[in-house]
């Protein structure tokens, strides 16, 4: 971590979260987590989660589930396997498409990622991308670094949020690293 303190990661992965358009809060503990998840599903009336955001989900929340049941879903919950702080971004990972789904099809997009998984650097992430995505029966072969809520721009750079792809995103770290 090239000599930057965790707190100061949680702060600089905040900072450019929140410039990529993300929302960030911090958890102490992974039952912080899921009641910052429960008030971000406050009023949804379809929830949606991976198989791993299962235990932050709230109760009423569908785990996995096919494109029609995913499309659209007001709130779709995933884990991130890592962070990145200099550019705010959220790295997914998983062979199963049900939970490349909840990242893709939902509205609002909250993910949880343990803040012992934040690193400086894109440089700093390679390491886990080369071991999460090395031959074998462990390799995942879909993964993807998440930068806010989905953008996309038309040839005369008019910006428009959420077209494919979650309007929101919301992150927490759960800031057991501080």
């Amino acid at each position: 971590m090239t000599g930057v303190g965790a707190g100061s990661l949680v702060e600089r992965f905040r900072e450019w979260a929140g410039k990529a358009g993300a929302s960030v809060e911090l958890a102490p503990d992974e039952s912080a987590a899921a009641q910052a998840i429960e008030r971000i599903a406050a009023g949804a009336s379809r929830v949606v989660a991976t198989g791993a955001a299962r235990g932050f989900a709230p109760e009423r929340s569908l785990v996995g589930g096919s494109a029609a049941q995913v499309a659209d879903a007001d709130l779709g919950i995933s884990v991130a396997l890592l962070a990145v702080a200099e550019t705010g971004s959220v790295l997914l990972g998983s062979n199963a498409i049900e939970d490349r789904l909840v990242a893709m099809l939902t509205r609002t997009h909250a993910v949880v990622v343990d803040g012992r998984n934040l690193v400086a650097s894109l440089d700093d992430a390679s390491p886990t991308l080369r071991r999460l995505t090395a031959p074998g029966a462990r390799q995942l072969r879909y993964v993807g670094f998440i930068t806010g809520p989905s953008r996309t721009a038309d040839i005369e750079r008019v910006l428009t949020i959420g077209v494919q792809g979650p309007r929101a995103l919301h992150v927490i770290v759960i800031s057991n690293v501080q």
